[in-house]
């Protein structure tokens, strides 16, 4: 046992030893101490030193040396040098009450010492301890802020390449848009224009239809009283003889001659002097439409 060394390099006997650690070894290598200095004169008890180391007999200047002797640290008087201990507790039995006294104060010096300087050797261990811990602290919020760092980087990237997405998806749905009024407007440009209904010229009216042509046509005629006049025309038949029939057969006029026009309802045509020599048929007024008289000619 370390304790049993300690004891026996400081010149104790070895039955002491054996009694004080049997005694004492549970509490400590202080108490087995303790108890090795009450008892250094018991003779029951007492054997020879190892070695030519003289039998301890200045117990009680020992054990006043030894006691209380403890620091805040916990450590015992055995944390000395050995060898250092061993010489200083050998007695000599001739030894006077002065170098017993000085041997003393030199062993408690050297204990003392070699407590400070394990104190100090405690203190710049826990130092660098501290060091270490707050190092590895360092080390562990760096490497926390890194990885927050790559954490917010990759937030901000997928970020931003959902708005890249989100253009692009856009830009494809007006590029869609875009082509498909471009395919529609080239639909309309290929198909045939259709013919529009015309009453200026007789070619626009032979596009209208396949068909054949009227020979006759049958028109409504109301007059400004609304009184009606109905009658069939030769669809070759210019405009001039619906208004030659009107003035004949009209019935508002009372005798007298006042100036009239002609006009058509659907389309709406206020014909002038120039569609009067037009055929009817050129003139969209067959095989049937309704012609308005106005109260006054259109010039």
């Amino acid at each position: 046992m370390a304790d049993e060394k300690y004891l026996r390099e400081m010149g104790f006997p070895e039955d002491k030893i054996k009694l004080a650690l049997a005694e004492k070894g549970n509490l400590g290598l202080q108490a087995a101490m303790e108890w090795l200095l009450e008892h250094a004169d018991d003779a029951e008890v007492s054997g020879p030193m190892e070695g030519n180391q003289a039998p301890v007999s200045s117990a009680g200047v020992i054990k006043g040396e030894y006691d209380g002797e403890n620091t805040g640290s916990g450590k015992s008087v055995s944390e000395a040098p050995s060898s250092e201990l061993s010489e200083e507790a050998a007695v000599d039995p001739n030894e006077s009450e002065a170098s017993k006294a000085e041997r003393v104060q030199k062993l408690q010096d050297k204990i003392a010492q070699r407590r400070q300087e394990k104190e100090e050797e405690e203190k710049q261990y826990r130092i660098q301890q501290e060091k270490r811990r707050r190092k590895e602290g360092q080390d562990l919020a760096k490497m926390k802020n890194d990885l927050e760092y790559r954490e917010t980087q990759k937030i901000v990237e997928e970020r931003k390449r959902e708005k890249l997405e989100d253009k692009l998806a856009r830009q494809r749905v007006k590029d869609m848009i875009a082509e498909d009024r471009a395919n529609k407007k080239r639909e309309r440009e290929k198909q045939p224009e259709q013919a529009k209904p015309t009453t200026t010229t007789p070619a626009v009216a032979s596009v209208k239809s396949n068909r054949p042509a009227p020979t006759d046509t049958r028109l409504q005629i109301i007059c400004p009283d609304g009184s009606k006049m109905v009658q069939t025309f030769s669809a070759q038949e210019p405009l001039s003889a619906v208004r030659v029939y009107v003035k004949m057969n009209r019935k508002d006029a009372s005798g007298e001659e006042i100036p009239f026009g002609l006009m058509s309802a659907f389309p709406k045509k206020v014909f002038t002097d120039s569609d009067y020599d037009a055929p009817l048929n050129s003139l969209g007024l067959a095989p049937s439409a309704v012609l308005h008289v106005t109260k006054q000619a259109m010039e």
